[in-house]
């Protein structure tokens, strides 16, 4: 059982847990993600299953798109809404034109400093791991880009006395998106946390098309899930195709070099696949014309 599930991971469950979930109900044991989403997070979550797990780092570094909630005039530790509160400032007087004008210095290609709650590993342990025994290190910013950024809503908390921001955000892989409303409500002088996030694309995988926890698992106690898989040619389908026959594709098989007439330029990912249309393997050209 090989293939690529668009699964809309709920809110509550780690990423970890929703794997788990996805073995026991499948029955295969070679189940990996493309990305984390943190608990409090839902939306799409790419699950490469058996064989797939393989094109996984190729799917790693698609562009991603978000739609999250800004709560300003209050900031956490961890920068989002289940972190402790270390500051609270009076919002009461930001305004919609007050959110527009400072959105301009996110987007494009910008800096930005990894929060201390996440999986970037420094000697050989994770800065979630630091942060849990109340040890903060120092971070070198990341560049990242942020290719779209748009107010969507703005709203009063009238409990909490603070505006919340209704966001939608299309930036590149490993940009965090509690990172950018901590930075956001900080230019705005008021400070601010992440108070809601749903992941709406990966790549080429769309919320509106993926599927729940419960459907697989239901269907998976009834019937076949293959239905739900996308192959791993489809999931490639960006990258131009190379058509071998079979000589080469023992070739291939063996993990050895082959020579192809083609126009695509140097450097470039392929996948390669047999004349009967499968599968087999990306490539990278080496040399074009040699």
């Amino acid at each position: 059982m090989d293939g690529i599930l668009n699964l809309a991971k709920p809110k509550g469950p780690t990423s970890h847990d929703v794997i788990q979930r996805v073995r026991s109900a499948i029955g295969v044991k070679r189940v990996g993600h493309t990305g984390t989403l943190d608990p409090m997070a839902e939306g799409v979550l790419v699950v490469c299953i058996g064989k797939a797990a393989r094109i996984a780092e190729y799917l790693v570094g698609c562009e991603k798109e978000y739609e999250a909630d800004l709560v300003l005039g209050i900031s956490t530790a961890t920068q989002d809404a289940e972190g402790e509160i270390i500051s609270i400032a009076d919002a009461s007087y930001i305004t919609q034109e007050s959110v527009l004008s400072v959105l301009p210095k996110f987007t494009g290609s910008i800096l930005q400093v990894p929060p201390m709650v996440s999986a970037i590993k420094r000697d050989g342990k994770r800065l979630y791991e630091l942060a849990r025994n109340n040890i903060e290190v120092h971070r070198e910013p990341r560049e990242v880009t942020i290719s779209l950024l748009e107010m969507t809503s703005f709203n009063f908390d009238q409990d909490r006395g603070v505006p919340i921001v209704g966001l939608r955000i299309v930036c590149s892989s490993g940009t965090y998106i509690r990172t950018l409303c901590s930075d956001i409500g900080d230019a705005l002088g008021v400070g601010g946390h992440m108070g809601a996030l749903i992941r709406t694309r990966v790549g080429k995988f769309c919320i509106q098309d993926s599927i729940t926890l419960d459907e697989l698992e239901s269907t998976a106690l009834s019937g076949d899930v293959s239905h739900f898989f996308i192959s791993m040619k489809d999931a490639l389908s960006d990258l131009p195709c190379i058509v071998i026959d079979d000589k080469m594709t023992a070739k291939v098989a063996n993990g050895s070099l082959i020579v192809i007439r083609s126009d695509i330029a140097d450097g470039e990912l392929v996948r390669i696949c047999s004349e009967r249309g499968e599968f087999l393997a990306v490539g990278k050209i080496l040399a074009r014309g040699t």
